[in-house]
């Protein structure tokens, strides 16, 4: 009987092998990319949850910025409760170069971290003790793909490498251990780990150990498990200040958060990168919906068809065939697909995962996708399409009378409101991401069309070195004497990726007061080179730098209420007093996620660590040419250190990757759900069809025309969009508003985006029915009403 049920289902799937493939493939489809997306929210909202006891481990912050290296002494000391405190910092020099015998390495992310690092996020080895890996000068921790680059497949514990790096060259550095591999789920991105004391022999830092103001580092932390993060919270603010010098004690304002909450709510923490908890949740959301999306208008297609057996069963059951056989056939039916679509489900994972990557930047692997939750949903979602397309409708038709069944007389041709509002919340679907794409591609067109407030076109920057310092007024004569170079500039921070704060004391009409600010040490030229606008006072000019002075931007100017910019002076870190000599114009110095924030720039000597150039406007091949001509002009003065141009626009651009990707991923999915949704609207077609056939044989008869019997089928249309129009606006418009908090700059969710979706979703709706539709309404009447 089994085979004989087989073969019966075989033979029906492959006779409307239309509806085969819609099912097929609308169902693979949909837990495919709902699958892909759990997998993608899963590692956003466990990020770094992989550490072992990184509950334990809170940032401490001051002011909401960095810590400096006395400060974080003194909280050292205060509170007793901490297990573990570690200092951490991006490494600063803007070029990091390691070699062995044989080649040399670039390093484009690597931190510094003391030798307690690896006490506060405990990591695991693959060779070698993190715990005692950063304990001594001129050690390095490799990841395990740095450790593979460099030395292949053996420990490299012991070994040796020649460090150079813009601040520290030819430093003889030993690998005391090799982290595992971090996995998808880290909020980290670094090749390496210098130990700190390393960096000890950098002035820069020498200076940093006693100077207050330059809060530039990071501070983790771990506390005992007893301690909830409001304990902590509360010991690190209310701790005893009395460690601290008395003057520096009113600029100690500290506050901690979990380090676990860092990736969503702290975009300071440099070391890290961050995601965003409304991308999650919604992301989350569109996952739990396509799948619904796909079950939906499977079990809508399958219930369609399922008419056309109601007789074929009546003949069964005429014949002896009992309850049991019945369910059994039916359900056959609906394994075979659901089993053709796992398997496709499998082949889809496995050609889009790629795609994935590329969109997220991450890198899934076939086994991450299919493991854990995500592999029990995906059979939970299998068997539950099984009960809802073969048991439970087979159950219900057994129960028909056979003489019913034979006649067609049952109750699936009663109105379905169930099947229309399954449809409602398919527009409803559609029209909500419609909505959604429309408003991020605008935000991002925002971000990147807005004028930041500085000059960024035709403008190219390098990192610079002690070799090009030393002959600053040399190298500057010879770049500008290639004739595409119109003028060149330098400053300490790259504009939009600064992360320089200070917290220094000034003198405001002679009265002492405390700034913190983001800080920019430039050259003579910087505001005529970038177009900035003075609006107090005056620019600087050739003897600034002798004089050490200084520009604020006006937030700084608002926030502590400087009305008189002649009338301040700052102290540096030596505690000398500088001047103040203008106020330029708020720009955006960072990303437009933030708001303008404080800001001061100070005149600088002949040494640089970023180089900015601005060239005439040229063709391709003419830029190409300039290029080549700057690096030979480049490696005269600097053959230790590769030139490596970064282009002004396109690392602006940068900034907003994350939105980009947003941007992707929404994409994609909004055209997975429309074409959910048409598949939804054929079967809702094949439904009317089924259930009018007659009627329609009887218009046809009586004259009716092609457009008429269209205009039948088609009339609850425009009804259900409108219902589903109504339900989705205020759900999007809730969700954008809050994604939007997310930036200092947003667009406006104009009505027009709203009505845009909603047509869009008609005219697709109202092509999708059609062919559909005419189809029915040309066919033969006769075979309609032959047996009437």
């Amino acid at each position: 009987m089994t085979f004989h049920n087989l073969k019966i289902s075989f033979k029906n799937l492959v006779k409307n092998r239309f509806v085969t493939g819609l099912n097929l493939f609308g169902l693979s489809i949909g837990i495919c990319v709902s699958l892909l997306l759990f997998a993608y929210a899963q590692k956003e909202s466990s990020m770094d949850q992989y550490i072992p006891k990184v509950e334990n481990a809170y940032v401490i912050s001051n002011y909401g910025s960095g810590i400096s290296l006395p400060m974080a002494e003194v909280i050292r000391k205060a509170v007793p409760e901490i297990q573990h405190l570690t200092v951490v910092q991006k490494e600063w020099s803007p070029q990091v170069i390691v070699r062995n015998e044989k080649n040399s390495y670039s390093l484009n992310e690597l931190l510094i971290a003391d030798s307690s690092f690896f006490h506060v996020l405990q990591f695991e080895a693959l060779y070698g003790d993190l715990k005692t890996a950063l304990s001594k000068r001129n050690q390095i921790v490799l990841t395990e793909e740095l450790s593979k680059k460099i030395f292949g497949n053996i420990n490299p514990v012991g070994k040796t490498l020649v460090y150079n790096a813009t601040y520290l060259s030819n430093q003889i550095v030993e690998v005391s251990a090799v982290m595992k591999k971090l996995p998808n789920n880290s909020s980290f991105q670094f090749e390496a780990v210098l130990s700190f004391s390393t960096n000890e022999a950098i002035r820069r830092v020498q200076i940093a150990k006693t100077y207050w103001g330059m809060q530039n580092y990071r501070v983790l932390a771990s506390f005992p498990s007893a301690l909830s993060a409001s304990m902590v919270k509360s010991k690190i603010e209310n701790m005893n200040v009395d460690h601290a010098p008395e003057k520096y004690r009113d600029d100690i304002k500290l506050t901690t958060i979990p380090f676990t909450d860092s990736y969503y709510t702290n975009p300071t923490l440099d070391v890290q990168k961050h995601g965003s908890k409304q991308i999650s949740f919604f992301l989350r959301a569109l996952a739990c919906l396509i799948i619904l999306l796909a079950v939906i208008n499977y079990v809508n297609i399958v219930t369609a068809q399922k008419l056309k057996r109601i007789q074929s069963i009546g003949v069964l059951k005429v014949l002896g065939s009992k309850s049991k056989s019945i369910i059994s056939l039916l359900t056959l039916e609906s394994v075979i697909i659901v089993v053709g679509s796992g398997l496709l489900v499998l082949l889809l994972t496995y050609y889009l995962l790629p795609i994935l990557n590329k969109i997220t930047q991450s890198n899934f692997t076939f086994f991450d996708i299919f493991s854990g939750a995500n592999l029990l949903s995906y059979f939970f979602v299998l068997l539950l399409t099984v009960c809802l397309t073969g048991i439970i409708p087979g159950v219900l038709l057994s129960k028909n009378k056979a003489i019913f069944a034979i006649k067609n007389m049952t109750s699936l041709k009663s109105k379905n409101y169930f099947r229309n509002i399954l449809i409602v919340f398919q527009f409803s679907v559609s029209i909500l991401l419609l909505i959604s794409i429309i408003t991020i591609n605008r935000q991002n067109q925002l971000l990147l069309s807005t004028n930041p407030g500085f000059a960024k076109e035709n403008i190219v920057y390098a990192s610079c070195n002690s070799s090009i310092n030393n002959q600053m007024d040399a190298f500057i004569d010879a770049m500008k004497s290639i004739p595409a170079v119109k003028d060149i500039t330098y400053t300490s921070d790259p504009l939009g990726y600064g992360d320089s704060n200070w917290g220094v004391r000034y003198y405001d009409s002679g009265e002492p007061k405390h700034a913190e600010f983001a800080y920019f040490s430039v050259a003579q030229n910087f505001i005529d080179f970038f177009d900035l606008k003075i609006v107090q006072g005056r620019s600087f000019n050739q003897q600034s730098f002798e004089l050490g002075e200084w520009i604020f931007n006006e937030q700084l100017c608002k926030k502590y209420q400087v009305q008189r910019i002649d009338k301040v002076q700052v102290k540096n870190f030596s505690d000398k007093l500088e001047k103040a000599v203008g106020i330029v114009k708020n720009f955006n110095f960072q990303s437009m996620h933030i708001p303008i924030e404080s800001a001061a720039f100070r005149c600088k000597g002949k040494d640089a660590d970023y180089v900015y150039y601005k060239l005439y406007p040229q063709n391709y091949n003419k830029i190409q040419n300039t290029l080549e001509q700057m690096k030979e002009v480049w490696n005269r003065f600097s053959s230790d250190f590769p030139l490596e141009i970064q282009y002004m626009d396109q690392k602006w651009e940068a900034l907003y990757s994350k939105e980009k990707r947003f941007q992707e991923v929404v994409k994609h999915a909004s055209i997975i759900s429309i074409l959910l949704s048409c598949l939804g609207l054929i079967s809702l077609t094949f439904f009317i069809v089924e259930t009018q056939t007659k009627e329609i044989g009887v218009r046809k008869v009586n004259g009716a025309k092609t457009f008429e019997i269209v205009k039948m089928l088609n009339k609850d249309l425009l009804k259900w969009i409108l219902f589903a129009f109504l339900l989705a606006c205020p759900i999007a418009y809730f969700f954008l508003l809050k994604w939007l908090d997310n930036f200092a700059y947003k667009t406006d969710l104009s009505w027009w985006i709203f009505a845009l979706a909603g047509l869009v979703t008609l005219i697709i709706s109202l092509l999708t029915v059609s062919i559909q539709s005419i189809h029915a309404a040309k066919m033969n009447p006769v075979k309609a009403l032959r047996y009437e």
